[in-house]
């Protein structure tokens, strides 16, 4: 018995560390469709570009003007224009999640944007423009023509009922069909509900900002999420 014991501990040493290997040869395999988490710093947007060519910010729209924050008690000097300034020059697209879209400030910020892609030669096709507001998003999608990603904000699927988990993917349904948005994006423990009940090919995007590219590829069902078709960006940390 202590030597049957003793060969599954080694057989299964042995498939630990030939994952962890495999893992750690997949870093870096999928740069159109891992992208880097928060890139609110020039810094970190340029320090990691070489791995990861596509990111996310975070911006708040304020004084007529794209801030990168994630809120506004972190407002600064610190604008999109600067990343702007830079893209001409580098491969990549950006992923900007605006905080604070509102239906009072939607046409004055896609004015902005649009100005933005203008004045320093950035290609619309290179951006995403996320929002929890759906009829603000549908002023980017239809008047602006940009790739526009409504964000989900729901609580956790393991603190709903399984009637509210329903009901979330039946407002999903609605917003897909109503067709002012290009894509939904949710945090990726929405995943498993999303792509097994949502009636729709919209396309889908992710996140697992706590998570590290290695440790993403060692879990074996977010691979589930990596092969998917459908899921077309996922951010990692």
């Amino acid at each position: 018995m202590k030597k049957i014991l003793i060969a599954i501990l080694i057989c299964t040493t042995a498939l630990l560390c030939g994952w962890a290997i495999y893992a750690w040869t997949q870093v870096g395999r999928y740069p159109e469709k891992l992208w880097l988490h928060r890139a609110n710093s020039l810094e970190k947007w340029q320090d990691y570009a070489a791995k990861y060519p596509n990111a996310e910010v975070d911006l708040i729209f304020w004084n007529g003007k794209f801030h990168i924050a994630h809120d506004t008690a972190d407002i600064t000097a610190l604008t999109i224009d600067e990343y702007f300034r830079e893209m001409p020059n580098r491969k990549g697209h950006l992923w900007l999640d605006i905080k604070n879209l509102s239906k009072n400030n939607a046409i004055v910020a896609l004015h902005e944007l649009d100005s933005l892609c203008q004045v320093y030669n950035v290609d619309k096709s290179r951006l995403i423009i996320e929002s929890d507001n759906e009829s603000a998003l549908s002023h980017f999608t239809h008047h602006g023509g940009y790739f526009t990603s409504y964000y989900v904000k729901a609580p956790r699927p393991s603190a709903l009922s399984e009637e509210e988990r329903k009901e979330v993917i039946l407002g999903l349904e609605q917003v897909a069909g109503r067709a002012g948005v290009s894509a939904l994006s949710f945090p990726h423990h929405w995943y498993q509900d999303i792509s097994s009940r949502l009636k729709s090919d919209i396309p889908l995007l992710t996140w697992d900002h706590h998570t590290g590219e290695w440790l993403f590829h060692a879990s074996f069902w977010k691979h589930k999420m990596l092969n998917d078709d459908r899921v077309k960006v996922i951010l990692v940390k």
